[in-house]
């Protein structure tokens, strides 16, 4: 089933003449070289060579009370994922059926465990990286989930209305209608797995082939189903490193993150404040964002009214 599309116009007229596009490529391009916006090549490695990430031209615009909202949560976003971190039930029941099936998050458990066990102090810290994967969000978009870790109504109200829809494919009554949800209308749904970085998602069509591929195995409980989000599309330049290819004025989508900082123990939060954001834009034709492995770029927001 379909899903329309709004629509967001640029914050300049577009497209720029081939002269306006040639001159301020050119110095974009040694912008981000100097402020660092680098990585080293993947293919046609050299140790003493930088290339620049891919950049959206011009900054796409985004609607400034979503930005505002999604800046005053992070600090309820800190103390919820702080306090997740630090419940150990919570991560082993949450765990318990991917840790079967999924070898990667089997071993990160592994290493959690023996970290509480000992004592150990780590950095990146283990059980906030547990705290974040697709399987612990899923837990917490269930009923009552919320209010073992945050007191105020107020919050919990404000972390639900930022919930897309989470489904597990746990082998219960309720995984089975998620499968169920993901073979009927396939393209309403992302399919993802423990993972991170891109890549690894699946999406349309394909959504229904592998929720029938791996219905009656339980490499399932390894997955979520994720409402898709259809964010508004913008016209804008990707600028991507090697070839001498002139950018193409293109569709875009973008996906807006917010950095946050928390310091605290088990029992208490001694520091936290919502400290920064990027945007990631990509074609509004790709599934997939990444800036570093696929065909994402990084963006500024112009915020509008």
């Amino acid at each position: 089933m379909s899903q329309k599309t709004s629509h967001l116009l640029p914050i300049i007229p577009l497209p720029l003449s081939e002269a306006q596009l040639k001159e301020i490529v050119e110095k974009s391009k040694d912008w981000v070289l100097m402020h660092g916006i680098s990585m080293r090549p993947k293919t046609q490695f050299d140790e003493d060579g930088l290339r620049f990430l891919p950049f959206v031209l011009i900054p796409s615009v985004f609607p400034r009370k979503e930005f505002e909202k999604a800046c005053e949560m992070q600090s309820i976003l800190n103390e919820l994922m702080h306090k997740v971190a630090h419940d150990r039930c919570f991560f082993t029941e949450s765990l318990k059926d991917i840790v079967k099936v999924d070898e990667f998050t089997r071993n990160l458990f592994r290493i959690y465990e023996t970290v509480v066990a000992e004592g150990l102090t780590q950095a990146p810290s283990i059980h906030y990286h547990l705290a974040g994967t697709k399987k612990v969000q899923q837990t917490l978009a269930k009923p009552g989930a919320l209010e073992q870790f945050l007191s105020d109504p107020l919050k919990v109200a404000k972390v639900k209305q930022i919930f897309g829809g989470l489904y597990s494919l746990d082998s219960d009554e309720l995984g089975e209608q998620a499968v169920q949800m993901a073979i009927d209308d396939p393209e309403k749904f992302v399919l993802k797995p423990q993972r991170e970085g891109g890549g690894n998602n699946v999406y349309g069509l394909e959504v229904r082939d592998a929720v029938k591929k791996m219905k009656d195995s339980e490499e399932r409980t390894a997955w979520i189903l994720m409402e898709r989000i259809r964010p508004p599309l913008t016209m804008g330049y990707m600028v991507r490193p090697g070839g001498n290819k002139v950018s193409q004025l293109v569709e875009v989508v973008s996906e807006l993150g917010i950095y946050g900082v928390v310091i605290g123990d088990a029992e208490n939060i001694t520091y936290s404040k919502q400290v920064g954001h990027i945007l990631r834009t990509k074609p509004a034709t790709a599934n997939e964002g990444s800036t570093s492995s696929g065909p994402g770029a990084l963006d500024s927001p112009h915020l509008i009214d």
